[in-house]
């Protein structure tokens, strides 16, 4: 749900969408639509096409669409009544979403009566994107490899994926798979299996297809709801329309027989726009039903094309910058970027105070005026909050439920003798567990041609072991960056309080064990991209510098008013005097150099002096394979060894050979050597004859 949130929330950053939400929330003001809405708070969702909605401004593309020029007509002449008469029409909704470029909100959601959301063109790296893409070659070499089982977080498995997103094919190869028993019983995180996904977008093909294989049809999610339940939610779900559904489930016998098309399409949604005067009773009325609606309503979803599915409770969170009322947004706070006057210094600890005055003392001893500090790391590791606890300021903007960081964003504060301290913080380095090489390049966009005091690379401390996605992480870095780059690096954990470390575990024990696997990736990339280190040497290594970070409010504090981690260590003035130290002992900055990193990564680079010792190897071994097999011939034969008399006399008789080959070559290279001084001699002679 947070990630739908976040989705939303970004999307509303777009003045168009923000006057449509304006206008939705006009809508919603509409007694007998807030009335419906509370007779369907069922647990699904509510697919309402968004400017269709509101089906009035914002909307010229597409009430000039060919395809939905009628239908806005007829919304436009029958009023509210025609407009609710195409809420729920799948036809319409997937017409719209197209038109729209639906977003999506990451995967699919099951709902009554609508079909799924046209996914945008993504780059498949699991089973689930295959399947969502139709691309059956590669839906069939996952499960060849035993990948057919994977799940998302939200518990959905390929086959969830497949029947949400309308995948005929993809649904027959998987039930054909090894995987099928496991697939089809699959719950999500809902307790809904493929058939109520099926069943919810209204694919009556592939319900068929998951019944005939032995699906449960009496299957029931986590609030009793079964598939047949979902469809009679919703009369104008296309399976309600399939009559053949009961020669493969007995509840399904009636589907097709019992539904009123024609009532549906003039049902009883019709509702008059009505208007009651600001603070009248029945406005206020009004307000507090909604605001029940609103509270009460979780696990209702009204999809926004555009947005995604957002959970009806969540709807205030989403409109609270619009006043209730459409009037315009409230702007959000935004990060304080750029240089400026350092106004938090005097506010941090003067401990801390004093270790940041130690930077500009090295700094002015070297003729410098800054120190550049660049922060990398996963997301929702605390690279944000970490800026606001060195500057002493709430320089950028934190949220623990969403990224809040999208591009390098460098915070600059100067102090009145001229000294700039620099923050550099970066966007999480991945994007749905796979490493970003479009924000890799944004970072080095970010730093070109400027010197990097020292690099702080943020992992948590209570994450109990690295896994592929660290290591991949690290060797992107390297490989993008250069070996170099950690020569210039701590490494900081945050999160470092007493509950950290695993149950059992002596604290001081694990700030060891977890610092040393990290630094095992740092190492081995370094040893396979090394060449890119200064020189082109793969000197040694120097020991990485550990630091310990607790960015929490709660953190307890020494009477100086700095914050302290396990073991009373003030962590800002140790993290500054870290860095300082770090700068000291490397001697200069360093830079990206992205022709050295390019050079060090290739691996068509990488030994290159290896090569002359391979061929005179291999021209040693030649020579020796011929004495060997010499020796062998005078030896003996398949018959076995021969008598030390016939060795000898074998010996003899190959060293008269090699004798007459030496004669044969001297002679026949002194014939050509007459050869080439006769034709010399022919050559001046004809050039003579020419001259007279």
């Amino acid at each position: 749900m947070q990630q739908q949130l976040s989705q939303a929330q970004e999307a509303l950053q777009n003045p168009e969408i923000q006057a449509q939400m304006a206008d939705m929330m006009q809508t919603m003001q509409n007694p007998q639509f807030i009335a419906r809405m509370a007779e369907l708070k069922s647990g699904r969702n509510l697919h309402i096409p968004f400017l269709v909605l509101i089906a009035g401004t914002n909307t010229a593309t597409l009430q000039e669409d060919p395809d939905l020029k009628p239908l806005f007509e007829e919304i436009k002449k029958e009023g509210m009544s025609g407009l609710m008469k195409y809420m729920n029409d799948p036809v319409l909704l997937s017409k719209v979403g197209q038109k729209l470029g639906d977003l999506g909100a990451g995967g699919p959601a099951p709902v009554a009566g609508a079909t799924a959301p046209p996914a945008e063109e993504a780059p498949i790296r699991n089973i689930l994107d295959a399947c969502k893409a139709g691309d059956l070659e590669a839906v069939e070499d996952y499960a060849a490899v035993g990948k057919g089982r994977l799940q998302d977080e939200e518990g959905r498995c390929a086959l969830h994926y497949a029947a949400a997103f309308g995948r005929p094919e993809v649904v027959g190869l998987l039930l054909e798979g090894p995987d099928a028993a496991f697939l089809l019983a699959c719950p999500d995180g809902q307790g809904m299996t493929p058939i109520h996904y099926a069943a919810g977008y209204g694919h009556p093909d592939i319900l068929a297809a998951l019944l005939e294989a032995g699906g449960d049809a009496g299957a029931r999610t986590g609030d009793g709801r079964s598939a047949l339940d979902i469809v009679r939610q919703a009369p104008a779900n296309p399976v309600n329309r399939r009559e053949d559904l009961g020669r493969y489930a007995p509840q399904f016998e009636e589907v097709g027989s019992d539904v009123d098309h024609e009532e549906y399409e003039a049902s009883n949604l019709n509702v008059e726009a009505v208007s009651d005067p600001p603070g009248s009773e029945e406005e206020g009325q009004r307000q507090a039903t909604l605001e029940e609606l609103l509270i009460g309503s979780e696990g209702i979803n009204i999809y926004i094309p555009g947005i995604g599915n957002v959970p009806l409770s969540s709807l205030g969170q989403l409109t609270q910058q619009f006043g209730g009322g459409g009037g315009p947004p409230r702007q959000a706070p935004q990060p304080e970027v750029g240089e400026r006057a350092w106004a938090g210094f005097r506010q941090l600890p003067e401990p801390t105070q004093s270790a940041i005055l130690g930077l500009t003392v090295d700094a002015h001893a070297r003729g410098d005026e800054e120190f550049t500090l660049l922060l990398l790391g996963k997301g929702g590791v605390g690279k944000s909050a970490t800026v606001n606890s060195l500057l002493g300021e709430r320089a950028a903007i934190v949220s623990g439920f969403q990224a809040t960081t999208n591009r390098p964003a460098a915070y600059t504060r100067t102090l009145p003798d001229g000294f700039r301290f620099t923050v550099i913080d970066t966007p999480s380095l991945l994007e749905q567990d796979a490493v970003s090489t479009m924000r890799l390049e944004g970072v080095a966009e970010a730093i070109r041609d400027t010197p990097i005091d020292a690099v702080l690379y943020l992992d948590r401390l209570d994450v109990y072991a690295t896994d592929g996605t660290d290591e991949q992480l690290v060797d992107a870095i390297t490989a993008h960056f250069g070996a170099d780059i950690w020569d210039q690096a701590v490494l900081g954990f945050t999160r470092a309080t007493p509950e950290a470390p695993p149950l059992g575990t002596d604290f001081a024990a694990w700030v060891e064990q977890r610092p040393a696997q990290l630094a095992a990736l740092v190492r081995k990339a370094q040893a396979r991209y090394g060449g890119g280190r200064q020189g082109g040497k793969a000197a040694p290594a120097p020991a990485l510098p550990v630091a310990l970070l607790e960015n929490h409010s709660a953190c307890p504090q020494n009477g100086e008013g700095e914050r302290l981690v396990p073991g009373g260590v003030a962590w800002v003035s140790a993290l500054v005097r870290a860095l300082r130290e770090l700068r000291h002992a490397r001697g200069g900055a360093w830079r990206h150099d992205a022709v050295a990193a390019a050079r060090a990564a290739n691996p068509d680079r990488r030994r290159k002096w290896l090569i002359p010792l391979v061929l005179a190897a291999q021209v040693a071994l030649k020579l020796l394979l011929d004495r060997v097999l010499e020796w062998d011939q005078v030896a003996g034969d398949e018959d076995g060894p021969f008598d030390p008399q016939t060795v000898r006399e074998r010996a003899r008789e190959l060293q008269a050979r090699k004798a007459l080959l030496r004669k044969q070559a001297l002679a026949q290279k002194r014939r050509l050597a007459r050869g080439k001084a006769e034709m010399a001699k022919l050559a001046r002679g004809e050039v003579d004859n020419d001259d007279e």
